[in-house]
């Protein structure tokens, strides 16, 4: 059995552990909208 504190730890976690790697990927991973369409005229 788990406690409330452990309860509210786990899920906590489990949320941030989703969260956290999509900020991650959008801040890192954005894409070169200009240099697509740059290529795309070409």
């Amino acid at each position: 059995m788990i406690d409330r504190g452990q309860y509210t730890v786990l899920v906590t976690v489990a949320i941030l552990s989703a969260f956290v790697p999509t900020l991650l990927a959008q801040q890192f991973f954005k894409p070169n909208v200009a240099a697509h369409r740059q290529a795309e005229r070409r």
